[in-house]
């Protein structure tokens, strides 16, 4: 039947049939790995939502004259322009409240440097190498490229998926002692932050080389991180005023819910941060929420695992239908043809991991030789990630995800190289997750082979400290804790309650008294001393 409207998107039902039947493929098949395969749940997931959006366009092409309910994708393809607003603007915020809540804010405060560097040096030196290593190849091959674009796909690749690697670890605890966890988990949070700066920034060279200086990069980064820090802050501490004064679960949930719906509007309409925003807030409720104001912090923990888990699934099958649908290869400047792109991207999967090995190698060794010029004893945590093993493990760990492919499809068609750069992007991503998502457990294993340790006698009290907290040392005594003993996030009774509503705008005030005191002290010593050179000038004129 005709519909009686002359709207050129996506119909309602159409949208809901399309997405109802994908949803039904990726529940069946991970259904059979778990009765099968029993592949890690998060590569599972990745897997069957890809699978299941190829699946879909083949019959659909195939067999075009049987109906299927849902697989009508012609008007489903409309709705896939507006991907990337989808995952930067809305997604993006809950999938990194959701990991940011699982983060023990404790082990955050005292391995700060570590992944200071690998969030921001580490995702700045990988862009450029990737950048310089795709400049070179599509020199080489006759199919030159501007500098600036391969700087863009080096942004848009440098950010790891955090959701794919901390669903492997949270269900194989004894992988990777917990320390090491806690810096892959804290890399790949805080790095999406700083790559989708980047890309902001580098996109808006491209398109007005003559307007966008030095000033317009600091403007930009103070904007979006400080504006996106002040953001989670005060609207994550609402929120933790809120559920404190509720003892309702559903309403706690509804609390959550909005605090993230928020700061996705807020930090859109300020020009902020949303990762970062995003990550601050979910710290605060991931760790003095559930502590001090919820009535339970299991239902907390669930209905968030519930979204970040429906959510990756929607996002992994808009990726599938967008990859195979809207996106097709340039053609080759030079006399090799179109095949050579293909060798061009098999090139980039060994550059790409040696890029992410060098960016991760070169940072940490600055940091330790920063400990040796102050005369300090290396921090612990640094000491856990300067191995040259575990430097592998952190580069086998940075999967790529769905950040990467919507950030390559917000570039518009007015920029030449669009289709390249999706292309080898999205490459990436299924290489991430089809090879090292499948086989992350046996390159983890072999490259940390259990070691029989035992607690060293002479230790710091700030190593006995973070070993109580991070596990420091492997596979100690972890899996000995008793069932009983043991809940939904290790917690530490470090932690203390956040200062009330109250208490702080007293302290507010009190600052501001005193201010005002201090200012007006200064003006009378200001005015005494102007007396007092008044009257010693009179006095030398008599």
């Amino acid at each position: 039947m005709k519909p009686d409207t002359d709207f050129v998107g996506p119909q309602p039902n159409d949208f809901v049939d399309a997405l109802t039947m994908l949803l039904l493929l990726i529940l069946l098949l991970r259904w059979l790995n778990k009765r099968t395969f029993n592949i890690p749940d998060s590569i599972a997931l990745s897997l069957s939502a890809v699978t299941s959006s190829i699946l879909a366009i083949l019959v659909n092409r195939l067999f075009p004259h049987i109906f299927i309910p849902g697989l009508n994708l012609d008007r489903f393809r409309h709705f896939t322009v507006s991907f990337p607003s989808f995952v930067l603007d809305s997604a993006l915020g809950f999938l990194l409240f959701a990991d940011a809540a699982e983060l023990d804010i404790i082990s955050l405060r005292r391995t700060v440097e570590i992944i200071f560097s690998l969030a921001v040096f580490t995702t700045l030196l990988a862009s450029f190498l990737n950048a310089s290593f795709l400049f070179i190849l599509l020199t080489a091959t006759a199919n030159p490229l501007p500098f600036a674009h391969c700087l863009l796909f080096g942004a848009i690749i440098s950010p790891t998926d955090p959701i794919a690697v901390n669903g492997i670890l949270k269900s194989n605890k004894s992988l990777l002692p917990k320390l090491q966890r806690f810096i892959i988990n804290g890399e790949a949070l805080f790095n999406d932050a700083v790559a989708v700066v980047l890309f902001t920034g580098l996109r808006r060279w491209i398109r007005s080389p003559h307007k966008v200086g030095m000033g317009y990069f600091v403007d930009m980064v103070f904007r979006e991180v400080l504006l996106g820090i002040v953001i989670g802050l005060v609207l994550g501490y609402l929120a933790y005023y809120l559920l404190q004064n509720i003892k309702d679960k559903i309403l706690e949930a509804n609390v959550t819910i909005v605090l993230v719906l928020m700061i996705n509007m807020t930090a859109k309409y300020l020009g902020a941060s949303i990762p970062l925003a995003s990550v601050v807030a979910g710290l605060i409720i991931g760790n003095y929420g559930t502590i001090f104001a919820m009535s339970s912090s299991k239902s907390f923990h669930w209905l968030w695992q519930l979204i970040s888990d429906n959510l990756n699934s929607i996002l992994y099958l808009l990726m599938g239908f967008i990859s195979i649908v809207l996106v097709t290869l340039p053609e080759s400047k030079g006399s090799y043809g179109a095949n050579i792109y293909y060798g061009i991207f098999l090139a980039m999967i060994p550059l790409s991991l040696f890029a992410r090995f060098l960016s991760i190698f070169i940072p940490l060794q600055c940091l330790k030789f920063l400990y040796l010029l102050r005369g300090q004893r290396l921090h612990p945590a640094l000491r856990n990630a300067i191995p040259f093993r575990f430097i592998g493990v952190l580069t086998w760990s940075g999967m790529k995800g769905t950040i990467s492919v919507a950030l390559a499809l917000s570039l518009s068609e007015d920029i030449e190289s669009r289709n390249l750069i999706f292309q080898l992007c999205y490459l990436l991503v299924c290489f991430s997750t089809v090879v090292q998502g499948l086989f992350y457990e046996p390159v983890i294993r072999w490259l940390t082979p259990p070691i029989s340790v035992s607690v060293p006698q002479l230790m710091t009290s700030e190593e006995k400290s973070l070993l109580s907290v991070s596990g420091s040392i492997p596979m100690i005594l972890e899996k000995d804790v008793p069932k009983k003993d043991q809940i939904h996030r290790e917690k530490t009774p470090q932690l203390e309650p956040l200062p009330s509503l109250s208490d702080m705008i007293r302290s507010v005030g009190l600052v501001a008294v005193a201010l005002h005191e201090n200012q007006r002290e200064s003006s009378a010593q200001s005015l005494q001393n102007n007396a007092t050179q008044k009257k010693l000038s009179i006095t030398k004129n008599r």
